[in-house]
C-alpha cells in the first residue's frame, strides 16, 4: 500500500489492508508535507485495528496550504476457530466440523467437506482456512481416534437371576456406558 500526492490530489493506490499486515510507508511526490491520522507516525501507517482510517496530507505550497483527505480500510482477520472433540471412537458416526465463522475450507486426513470420519486409530490433524476481504487465517487442531471398548466374558451369553450379580471384565480407553441400565 502506498499513498501519493499527484498535482493537488493525493491518491492511495491500494485502499485496503488487514490488521497485523505490517506497517507501510506513505509517500508523496511533493516533499515537505506531512501525513496526519490515527495509526500514522511520520510517514508510516500501522494497521493495528479494523475500521476506516482517514489520512490527511498537508502541504504548504508558497503562500497556499493544500490538504487532501483519503481513507484506508483495515479489514479484520477472519476467525478460523472451530469445534472438534479431542477424542472419538473408531468408526463412530462422522463428526460435524463447526467453524466459528463460515466461509472457509476444512482439510485433513479423513475430512470430507465439513465432516471428520474416524476410520483409523491414531491422531489426525484437521485444518480450517478462511479468507475474507483479502485477509486470511488458518487453525489446525488434533483429534484422537481411540479403539472401541471391548467386553470380555467367559460366555457369550449370560443369565443372571434377579438379585444376583456377576463380574464383567471391560477394557477401555474411555468411559463405558452400560445399556440397558438398571
Amino acid at each position: 500500500i502506498s499513498a501519493c500526492l499527484v498535482g493537488s490530489e493525493m491518491c492511495i493506490r491500494d485502499s485496503s489492508t488487514c490488521i497485523g499486515s505490517g506497517s507501510f510507508n506513505l509517500s508523496s511526490e511533493f516533499a515537505g508535507g506531512r501525513f496526519i491520522g490515527t495509526g500514522i507516525s511520520g510517514n508510516v501507517f500501522t494497521p493495528t485495528s479494523d475500521g476506516i482510517f482517514e489520512i490527511t496530507y498537508s502541504l504548504n505550497l508558497g503562500s497556499c496550504r493544500v490538504s487532501r483527505i483519503r481513507t484506508i480500510k483495515v479489514n479484520p482477520i477472519p476467525n478460523s476457530n472451530f469445534s472438534i472433540p479431542e477424542k472419538v471412537c473408531l468408526n463412530s458416526e462422522p463428526v460435524s466440523l463447526v467453524p466459528d465463522q463460515i466461509g472457509g475450507v476444512f482439510e485433513g486426513g479423513n475430512v470430507v467437506s465439513a465432516s471428520y470420519f474416524p476410520n483409523s486409530i491414531g491422531t489426525d490433524s484437521v485444518k480450517y482456512s478462511i479468507s475474507i476481504n483479502g485477509c486470511s487465517s488458518t487453525l489446525t487442531k488434533k483429534i484422537n481416534v481411540i479403539p472401541n471398548p471391548t467386553l470380555e466374558t467367559a460366555n457369550t451369553e449370560l443369565e443372571i437371576e434377579k438379585g444376583n450379580s456377576v463380574n464383567l471384565n471391560v477394557q477401555s480407553n474411555g468411559k463405558v456406558k452400560w445399556t440397558p441400565s438398571v
